[in-house]
Formats: C-alpha cells, sequence, structure tokens
C-alpha cells in the first residue's frame, strides 16, 4: 500500500506540467516553454487529475500529510466545481504577464525559455474566450485595464511575437464586445461552504463579529493616539506622520537595505527565530513590474533553487508617492515582507523535506481564475501582520518603554483597514454589499479615495475569503501562541518551519498534543 508522499511524488509531474508557470515560480525549470490549457478541456482535465490522485489517498493509509493532501485537492475541487469562476472571469492577460514575470525575475539566463513562452501564448486566446460563458462586466473591464497594461508590457520587451500581438488584438474585440452581467456569480451558500472548507474554527457570524471588533477598538485607539500625538484628526495626524519620509527613492532604498539588515540581526540577538540559510536582496522593482506594483512587495525564494528572495521597491516621479514610505511605515513593511515576515517564512518552510508541503499541491490548477487564493492565507498574510506587532512589542525600532507611538498609529491605521476587508469580504460574496456599496464603506471606515478603494474591492470580488486572512490570521495566531504556552522561538519555529501548511494544520495536527497537555493541565 502506497502512502500519502509515495502517491504525490508519483503524481508531481503531471501536476506540474498543467501548471507550467507554478513550476517556474517553484524553480524548476522543465516546463519552462508550456502554458496551462486555460480551455473548457483543461479544467476538465485538471478536475479529472485531481479525482484521479483523491481516488488514490482513499486506498492508503491514515497519515497527516494524507488529510493534508485530501483537503488541498478537495478545496481545489470546490472552486472549480462549485465557485466556477473560470466561466465568468477572462484571466488571460495576468495569465501572460505572471507566466513572463516568473522569468524575468528568476536568477540565471532565461531569455530562450522567454522567447519561447512568447512563441507560444497565443492559443490560450481562443481558450479563454471559448472558456467564459457570461463575464462579469466589473471583471471585463479589469481584463481590459490589464490587457493595456499587457501591451505595454511587452512593448517594454526586448523579446517580441507579432504572432501573439496579432491575437491579443483579437482578444481585444472580444472584450469590447461580449455580452456581460453586473452580478458577481458567488451567492452566500458557496461563501459559506468555503469557509467552512478551511476548517477555521469560527462561523461567518463569528468572523464577522471579529471584524466588528476590531473596527471598534481601532477607532477608540486611534482617538487615544491623536491626542497623545497633539493632533486635530486622525486624518491631520496621518498626514502629518506620512509627511515624514526620504528626500528621494534611492535614500529610501538604502533606508529600506539598512532596516533589513539590522531586522535579520534584531532576531538574531533576540532569539525570536532560528535563521536557515537564506539571502534578500533589496532592489528596486524591474521597469516591467512597475505598473503592476506600486509600493513594495516580497519576491520568495523558491521552493527548488537558491534561497535569495528579493524586496521589491518600486520608485516614481511623483515624489508624493515617498508618502508611502514614511519613516515610521518602514519598520513595519520590512517586518511584515521580510523579516522575520513573508521572505523568511518563504525560506523556512523551503526547508521542510515533505513532497505535500512543498508548495506544489496547494495550487493544484491555473483554471480557477479566483485572483488570490484563500487556501494558505490565514497563515501567509496572518504570519506578515502578525509580525508586525510582534516585532514593535519586542522592540524593533521601538522602545516599549516610551513607544514609538508614530509607527503604533500607522499600525492600528493599517489594522482598520484589515478589519473592514473582513466585512467587505463576507457581505460581498453574501450579496449582501453591492461593488459600489463595499466601495462606499471602504472609503468611510479607511479615509482611502474612491479610486484606491475601487481597486482594492476589484480584488476582493476576485478573491473570495482571502482578503479577511490578514486579521483571521494574526488573530488566530496570537491566540494560538498563548494557547500553546511555547516560548516565543519555538512557537515561531513550529510556524514557518512546518512547510506550506493552511493554519487549521498548524492547530489541529503540528500543534494538537502541546494544545491538548497544557488544556489539560490548566
Amino acid at each position: 500500500m502506497k502512502n500519502a508522499e509515495e502517491i504525490a511524488l508519483h503524481f508531481k509531474d503531471e501536476v506540474l506540467r498543467r501548471h507550467p508557470t507554478m513550476s517556474s515560480n517553484l524553480g524548476i525549470k522543465d516546463y519552462d516553454h508550456l502554458w496551462p490549457d486555460l480551455s473548457k478541456q483543461g479544467v476538465e482535465g485538471d478536475i479529472q487529475l485531481m479525482k484521479e490522485i483523491l481516488g488514490e489517498l482513499n486506498g492508503s493509509g491514515d497519515s497527516e500529510d494524507k488529510e493534508l493532501l485530501k483537503w488541498f485537492i478537495e478545496i481545489g475541487l470546490y472552486k472549480l466545481e462549485t465557485l466556477e469562476f473560470w466561466k465568468y472571469a477572462p484571466n488571460l492577460a495576468g495569465t501572460i504577464i505572471s507566466g513572463l514575470n516568473g522569468l524575468l525575475t528568476r536568477s540565471g539566463e532565461n531569455s530562450e525559455a522567454i522567447q519561447k513562452r512568447l512563441d507560444t501564448a497565443h492559443p490560450m486566446v481562443t481558450q479563454v474566450t471559448s472558456r467564459v460563458e457570461r463575464p462579469v462586466k466589473l471583471w471585463v473591464e479589469a481584463e481590459q485595464r490589464t490587457l493595456n497594461s499587457l501591451f505595454q508590457f511587452l512593448k517594454n520587451l526586448e523579446f517580441q511575437s507579432d504572432r501573439l500581438e496579432k491575437e491579443l488584438k483579437v482578444y481585444e474585440q472580444w472584450l469590447n464586445n461580449v455580452d456581460t452581467m453586473t452580478q458577481l456569480p458567488l451567492d452566500s451558500l458557496k461563501f459559506q461552504g468555503l469557509i467552512e472548507m478551511r476548517r477555521l474554527g469560527l462561523t461567518l457570524d463569528e468572523i464577522r463579529s471579529l471584524g466588528e471588533e476590531y473596527l471598534e477598538s481601532t477607532e477608540v485607539e486611534l482617538k487615544e493616539l491623536v491626542q497623545k500625538l497633539g493632533g486635530s484628526s486622525v486624518e491631520e495626524v496621518r498626514r502629518r506622520i506620512r509627511s515624514k519620509h526620504p528626500k528621494d527613492f534611492n535614500e529610501a532604498l538604502e533606508g529600506y537595505k539598512t532596516l533589513a539588515l539590522k531586522a535579520r540581526k534584531f532576531l538574531l540577538e533576540k532569539d525570536i527565530i532560528t535563521l536557515p540559510e537564506e539571502r534578500l536582496d533589496v532592489i528596486f522593482s524591474y521597469p516591467h513590474m512597475r505598473q503592476f506594483l506600486s509600493i513594495a512587495a516580497a519576491g520568495m525564494p523558491p521552493r527548488f533553487g537558491e534561497q535569495i528572495g528579493k524586496f521589491y521597491l518600486t520608485p516614481h516621479e511623483d515624489s508624493k508617492m515617498l508618502e508611502e514610505h514614511s519613516y515610521a511605515f518602514q519598520p513595519l513593511l520590512i517586518s511584515h515582507e521580510s523579516y522575520p515576515g513573508h521572505h523568511l517564512h518563504g525560506a523556512c518552510r523551503n526547508t521542510h523535506p515533505s513532497i505535500i508541503r512543498s508548495g506544489i499541491y496547494s495550487s493544484l490548477s491555473a483554471n480557477t481564475a479566483v485572483m488570490y487564493s484563500c487556501k494558505l492565507g490565514d497563515i501567509t498574510e496572518g504570519w506578515g501582520l502578525y509580525c508586525e506587532r510582534m516585532m514593535y512589542e519586542n522592540g524593533f525600532e521601538n522602545d516599549p518603554k516610551n513607544p514609538d507611538l508614530e509607527q503604533r498609529f500607522l499600525q492600528v491605521n493599517a489594522l482598520r483597514w484589515r478589519a473592514t476587508r473582513v466585512i467587505i469580504d463576507i457581505a460581498l460574496h453574501s450579496s449582501e454589499m453591492s461593488y459600489k456599496e463595499a466601495v462606499n464603506y471602504l472609503v468611510e471606515n479607511t479615509g482611502y479615495n474612491e479610486m484606491t478603494a475601487r481597486s482594492e474591492v476589484l480584488m476582493y470580488s476576485r478573491s473570495p475569503g482571502y482578503f479577511m486572512s490578514y486579521l483571521l490570521g494574526s488573530h488566530m495566531m496570537r491566540e494560538l501562541r498563548e494557547a500553546s504556552g511555547l516560548p516565543l522561538k519555538v512557537f515561531h519555529d513550529k510556524v514557518v518551519y512546518s512547510g506550506a501548511i493552511p493554519l487549521w494544520f498548524l492547530r489541529d495536527c503540528v500543534l494538537h498534543e502541546i494544545l491538548v497537555e497544557r488544556k489539560s493541565t490548566q
């Protein structure tokens, strides 16, 4: 009888072949010349493969990793067979950008692979236009903007493909003329089913209540901080803090380089987490990335290959964008994106030997048409947000005895934004709130301008359950840390060295015996 790991290894090559852009991002070069099959037949093929793996698993012995692999497959099937965003979301432009970007930003010589991808991308136009049955108007308009960005993206590349550009013009005409619907395709029952599958241990009503509690508590704390900082209003203090920033983006980049080194050293000196072999390069984002990345982001170390991650900072000609990099904000961003946030988390989880926990099986299909998958959102984004507060409380660029109130103000302000995401995520996908109402709600509760709010809510609409994961994951992680009673370093190592796993697996498997034992002694 095969065990779950053997079954996963048996199907690995087929999974990677069907999802070649993911393979490239993981550091596997065997499929660099391929694209996923975005047709309806491609969807059906993904479903068939998942059910085949599931069938083999049902005949294998029980283990924690078997349960994890079954969960990855079952939630993947739910997205393809029940949510069916692939019927409503044209996602060609983003797929091409992602597939090329993964090669353009990867270490080493990738010219041949980039040209091959360009030369073989054109069949996806027909695949998408024949697959999508009744696209959502909001998503078509977003795809038109992304397609315009893709045209600019291709124009700036040193590689060209006349055939692809010709087919993309055909796709542009299709987007301009296709019949659309205004309603989002998700309803309350489907969304509730998705949340239940995540095994969070909370109902939708309880998650909503948590978001509302944070909205209320952050409002109170922001008012208190305004008084302590001698301000007249939340907006006035926000403007004042944001006005304190580097003189230009070169200075900002040097500041982030210094902070990244300081954060890494801080983790070692305070013995907060075990550091693996890794390296972080703090660099400006590549020119082709800048139309999609407005502030900064982490580029995770690949699962297979040198553990070198990136912190990308996007420079702008408009000096007003420097307000996004205020001195009070920079330590929070480094903590979230780099040390000990996403970069370090990625390098640590890459050390786990299990193929099931490698990241290959957490994204089994390129055809869900979901923008951001919620499968691992609670632990990835939850960890990033958790790190912001944990580092602040432990004294990184802050004296706990005389706290940096400007940093805390930005933390609480951002926490309020994450709380509104919880409310909107639930309401939008339960048909309780329209897109316009969600935009207005975000503006009213965060002070965002309408253009930014519209872009935010657009992402929420294509990513059911993902954007609630920041606040929810961070909150649950703090609860788990307290419930486990583990020293800080031991708890953190349990989180980051257990591989690509969801929060429920951390709770129910990795920490289960510890939690049960501690509960029995209380």
